[in-house]
């Protein structure tokens, strides 16, 4: 194990980062190319989109000895952007035999940060010349992958432009992205697609298919221990026919592996990462949605040695519902391991829907067993909401850092539908969801806030990005969808990021939750259309959006070490 003095050499225009070794006994370097966003039609170069004059480039340096271990910070290079082309050099240290992570800012004249972007588990030898290429995304804004900014050729997924729904997607934890599967609306038929999104590198190719056509499955990734992760895809429907099995998925081998079969075959089921483990919750033993499924599988494994074991039942079977990670880590530093369920339906008919209601609504996973779970309205905490309803919404989780800022878990819920109010033949029929939901904890109890939305979103997905540390705001990317119940017709994608910013007043949380719609709405560019596009959030701290070809990264403002 050697420590080798490099010296960081910065080119600008096409942007390339190069540590080159000072020791003449081995020849290897270290380059990085800085990969920069699409620019929209309408926005000139020297706005957010490109380096200028008076920029500031921050690389900081994380480095750890054994892929299972944990990044320490070791160093931090400040580069200043002062004309179109040149070079700058900075002498740095880098250990050979070590996996090293970079977390490159990009900052204006005014101290507002413009661009990050991150690359992970890079493995330095010192005798070996290594490339990383590393795409600046924006921080809380959506950016078109682009290859070729001559050509401005985007990166597109097998997904059509006629759209398609029910695909499935996941981060990975290299920083990349996996997504398969859905109908699709042009041939009327499942497909078997899957592909692997890599920002870095900017490509998106297609990887070996699915075992089977699937839409809808179940889909989280498990940390077993590999610098992948293994992809875990849980039931769903094939052209009809529902699933009864478990797959995984091996990046790193582009290999399946059927992991369980379980005696009940399920569709609409939800799936979440939580600590070393998948949870698998509820979902539909038929197409139809007239019979919900209270079953939960967990699922984990260590370097391929992977299990799913059913753990037991929800107290009221559900489908259309979300389940959030809402762990902590206790005083002796052991992860509790909890699941929060939230809302879904009984059964269906058309739009009409038999709503989970009240006490009912929500239940919590742990380690003792599931149990039901009263919500109580901030604003009345005498009693239990017995009215509260959602179904077909989607949900994540948003952490600070620092408990005088904000909660430990706060679960954002956007969009899907509620019971219409109205009196008459038509007081059952579910109407689309125009609020943005807030739960957390508060005095021994769950608590939610509304806000309202400027958006309707009957199928969305969401995932969250990284914040700064000790940020009073956390954010979460939003995919809208259409504002159809019914999956029949496909929509102009709406791409939302939600601010959720906490202030404190006598150790209580204010959230306020607005949203923003993203700069590239007015690209000409961003024509995709569809009915639910996922998104994937990836352990970096950034996440993918997928419409109908498109395919858009959104930065954090930091990452996870």
């Amino acid at each position: 194990m050697k420590s080798k003095l490099l010296i960081l050499t910065l080119t600008f225009i096409l942007l390339s980062i190069l540590f080159i070794s000072c020791d003449n006994s081995s020849q290897g370097s270290f380059s990085i190319n800085l990969m920069l966003p699409s620019i929209p039609t309408d926005v000139s170069e020297t706005d957010d989109f490109g380096l200028v004059a008076g920029d500031e480039i921050t690389v900081d340096i994380f480095k750890k000895a054994t892929l299972s271990g944990k990044y320490e910070h070791v160093d931090t290079a400040i580069l200043s952007v002062n004309k179109k082309s040149g070079s700058a050099e900075f002498a740095r240290i880098l250990t050979s035999d070590y996996y090293y992570k970079l977390l490159i800012s990009v900052t204006n004249s005014n101290q507002k940060l413009k661009l990050t972007g991150v690359a992970s588990d890079i493995f330095y030898k010192d005798t070996k010349d290594t490339t990383i290429n590393v795409f600046m995304g924006i921080p809380g804004d959506f950016a078109q992958l682009v290859k070729n900014h001559s050509t401005e050729h985007a990166i597109t997924t097998y997904i059509p432009e006629d759209g398609s729904f029910g695909s499935f997607a996941v981060g990975l934890k290299n920083g990349k992205a996996f997504v398969a599967g859905g109908k699709d609306l042009s041939t009327e038929e499942d497909v078997s697609t899957a592909m692997i999104v890599d920002s870095a590198n900017t490509t998106a190719k297609k990887v070996k298919a699915l075992p089977k056509p699937l839409q809808d499955a179940a889909i989280a990734l498990l940390d077993d221990g590999t610098s992948t992760g293994k992809v875990i895809i849980a039931f769903g429907s094939s052209n009809g026919k529902l699933s009864n099995t478990v797959y995984s998925y091996d990046p790193k081998l582009n290999i399946y592996s059927t992991l369980y079969v379980a005696s009940k075959a399920l569709t609409y089921a939800k799936a979440i990462s939580v600590g070393n483990a998948v949870y698998i919750v509820g979902g539909s033993t038929d197409l139809n949605g007239t019979t919900p499924s209270g079953d939960i599988y967990k699922v984990t494994g260590i370097n391929g040695n992977i299990t799913v074991k059913p753990i037991g039942s929800l107290k009221t079977p559900r489908f259309y519902h979300s389940i959030s990670d809402v762990s902590f880590v206790d005083n002796k530093g052991v992860l509790q391991e909890r699941v929060l369920v939230l809302g879904g339906v009984r059964k269906k008919n058309g739009i009409k829907f038999d709503f989970i209601k009240g006490t009912d609504f929500a239940e919590i996973i742990t380690s003792k067993g599931v149990s039901q779970l009263p919500i109580y309205s901030l604003n009345s905490l005498d009693a239990p909401d017995a009215n509260i309803m959602l179904a077909l919404q989607s949900s994540t989780t948003l952490r600070w850092d620092n408990q005088t800022l904000g909660p430990k878990n706060l679960v954002l819920v956007a969009g899907g539908v509620v019971e219409d109010d109205k009196n008459g033949e038509n007081g059952n029929d579910a109407i689309v969801n125009e609020r943005i939901y807030a739960f957390r904890e508060f005095e021994n109890k769950w608590v939610y806030t509304i806000n309202t939305a400027s958006f309707k979103c009957a199928h969305p997905s969401m995932g969250n990005i990284l914040a700064k540390e000790k940020s009073s705001s956390q954010y979460a990317v939003l995919n809208c969808g259409t504002s159809k119940i019914n999956r029949t017709s496909a929509v102009t994608q709406q791409l939302y990021v939600l601010e959720a910013r906490s202030t404190t007043n006598n150790d209580n949380y204010t959230i306020t939750v607005s949203a923003r719609t993203s700069s590239i709405s007015n690209d000409n560019k961003a024509e995709s259309i569809l009915v639910d596009g996922p998104v994937a959030s990836t352990p970096l701290g950034q996440a993918y959006v997928f419409g109908s070809q498109m395919i858009y990264l959104v930065s954090g403002y930091s990452i996870n070490n």
